[in-house]
């Protein structure tokens, strides 16, 4: 949760009401936690307008070296909870003629070494979001995604990755790297290595 409230607290800092912030925390993993946070939504804000699938994880394997447990844990964060949640989600969405933007990765339009499962998760994230935009376009709901490229967040830390090998493929990739909370400010694009930019976001 902590995450969670320094996000509160920067929408504060931009002027938005803190009456109008619901903070809901639960594990993406958890059918009934994801039931939760939509009902608590929709009690709260009375609809639902967009839906925004940015939870994942990141794991280092091989065709060989893959572990099934692990393979499917990975599975479930990034691919089952999106599928679910925008189940939940979709109904609400309709009567809004809201959005869903999903958040896959440059893993999942081009091959990687060593991040085999990743990869494989993304590409799958990025088929249900042709998929989904396609069904739900007759009914007037957006379904889009934004692949990054490598920012700097977290995840390569929580991979495995040290201090000294994360520093590193930052400085490799992006000149100078680019902090996920800076991917929204446009102006900053022009001034970073063209290789790092995330893709624009597309069908």
């Amino acid at each position: 949760m902590d995450n969670l409230q320094k996000t509160s607290q920067m929408c504060e800092e931009q002027g938005l009401a803190k009456e109008k912030i619901l903070m809901v925390g639960g594990d993406v993993t958890d059918d009934a936690a994801m039931r939760e946070l939509v009902e608590k939504t929709i009690d709260y804000y009375g609809q639902l307008d967009v839906l925004v699938n940015c939870a994942g994880v990141l794991m280092y394997d091989t065709c060989e070296s893959i572990k099934i447990e692990d393979y499917d844990n990975l599975m479930n964060i990034n691919c089952r909870s999106v599928v679910y949640l925008c189940n939940l989600a979709i109904p609400h969405l309709i009567k809004t003629k809201g959005c869903i933007v999903n958040v896959p990765s440059v893993c999942g339009l081009r091959a990687f070494p060593q991040v085999m499962s990743y990869c494989m998760s993304k590409a799958a994230l990025d088929q249900y979001t042709r998929c989904a935009a396609l069904e739900l376009a007759p009914k007037q709901v957006r379904v889009n995604a934004v692949n990054p490229g490598v920012i700097e967040t977290v995840i390569l830390k929580r991979a495995g990755m040290s201090e000294g090998e994360y520093m590193l493929s930052l400085l490799s990739i992006a000149k100078p790297p680019m902090p996920w909370d800076d991917l929204g400010q446009w102006m900053k694009w022009p001034n970073a290595s063209v290789s790092w930019l995330p893709t624009t976001p597309r069908l």
